[in-house]
């Protein structure tokens, strides 16, 4: 337990790190954490841990920091990531690449989520997301919208993709207008198009 802790304590010091190698990796490790099986930390250190991270994610001065701490929550392990990540979303004054990253982790929780009130939390976020002016947030609650199976959106989200919106969140990426029809067809019951990100091909390519 003890072992746990001082590993925890050393991760999430990592997650405020200026140095975003550390930074990120320290991410990737948290976002894996489990709470079943063989070294799952106990329920008080988890909630701790999230605790910590969930501050990051709200008070650090660094977009970069919190941004990165909204990722540690897409797969985090406990339902009470939900309500966290739509609270970020929602926050029309936080920079449009954390609400982004957070409406990402939103989709992955909206797949496992019955609990009518939260779903309806998050979904109603996402399709304000839908109309947002930064491109970033109407991407990913396009995307988190088709994760979670959201037919109460698919009028949005078919509007959104006959508009064509050209605008892209990142270098590289395929257009907004393109996620929205990758979410109706999800609605209709059909697998994610495989579309792979440029910079993702460059990457590869480089040897990186």
């Amino acid at each position: 337990m003890r072992r746990w802790k001082a590993w925890v304590e050393r991760e999430i010091a990592h997650v405020v790190s200026e140095d975003d190698a550390r930074r990120r990796a320290a991410c990737q490790a948290l976002s894996e954490l489990r709470v079943r099986g063989p070294g799952a930390p106990a329920r008080r250190q988890l909630d701790a841990a999230f605790a910590r991270v969930c501050h990051a994610m709200r008070t650090s001065e660094s977009s970069g920091v919190r941004r990165d701490a909204a990722y540690v929550l897409l797969h985090w392990p406990q339902k009470r990531a939900l309500g966290a990540l739509v609270a970020v979303v929602a926050d029309a004054k936080e920079d449009p690449l954390v609400r982004g990253q957070a409406a990402e982790g939103v989709g992955w929780h909206l797949q496992f989520v019955k609990h009518p009130e939260s779903r309806e939390r998050a979904i109603a976020a996402l399709r304000s997301g839908l109309a947002d002016a930064a491109p970033a947030v109407r991407f990913w609650s396009a995307y988190a919208l088709g994760m979670g199976k959201a037919e109460e959106a698919r009028a949005e989200l078919e509007k959104l993709a006959r508009s064509g919106d050209p605008a892209v969140w990142q270098n590289g990426w395929w257009t907004v207008g393109e996620e929205a029809q990758d979410a109706v067809e999800v609605l209709d019951g059909r697998p994610w198009p495989d579309r792979i990100p440029a910079t993702a091909i460059g990457e590869q390519d480089s040897g990186y």
